[in-house]
């Protein structure tokens, strides 16, 4: 008679998510290169641009004698209404968040392919974590690293200057971020 042991689903989950995280946290100068990107955008073309001028700067129609101001108030509504602010500085850092978290998350299904080459992924399915904790604890590393890196450039684009709904609450912010997470975990679908 054999004694079949029953693991729990979630078996080796965090094990594997770990051993994926140590590599980068155990190695800072990866998160470092990952920032300079966004960083770089965020301080020379974020600060460098503004849409209003971007957008009215061609609309004085000669003749009819509109002053720039009217143009620039009309322009300012209309981009803060389709695009919820007139200044590309906070425009670019909240896209910016959304690269950083579709990117990293695109990424990090490269290690799978080192994992294959290098052994390791024989040696994990021989293990007897259930196989799509393998899959599951990937994906925990790219969604935990990419929010951390956009949180880090959420931090630098405050820090430079980008302006926030004044009306934003906490359950805004969690909003947010929860958009991230699945927007990281359905990027592993394309990786």
């Amino acid at each position: 008679m054999s004694m079949a042991v029953k693991l729990h689903p979630l078996h080796g989950l965090w094990a594997l998510t770990n051993r994926e995280l140590a590599k980068w946290y155990k190695a800072p100068v990866i998160l470092i290169i990952s920032l300079i990107q966004p960083i770089v955008w965020l301080a020379f073309f974020g600060k460098s641009m503004n849409f209003a001028t971007m957008f009215t700067s061609g609309l004085n129609i000669p003749g009819l004698n509109i002053p720039k101001q009217v143009i620039d108030e009309i322009a300012s509504e209309i981009l803060k209404a389709n695009f919820g602010t007139t200044d590309y500085f906070s425009f670019l850092a909240v896209g910016m968040l959304s690269f950083i978290t579709l990117f990293t998350s695109l990424q990090s299904g490269m290690s799978i392919v080192w994992d294959r080459r290098l052994g390791v992924l024989s040696k994990l399915l021989t293990t007897p974590v259930p196989r799509g904790n393998i899959v599951m604890a990937k994906v925990l590393n790219s969604m935990i690293r990419s929010l951390v890196q956009a949180t880090i450039v959420l931090i630098i684009a405050i820090l430079l200057g980008m302006s926030l709904n004044p009306s934003l609450n906490p359950l805004d912010i969690l909003g947010a971020y929860a958009a991230l997470a699945l927007m990281s975990m359905a990027s592993h679908h394309y990786s």
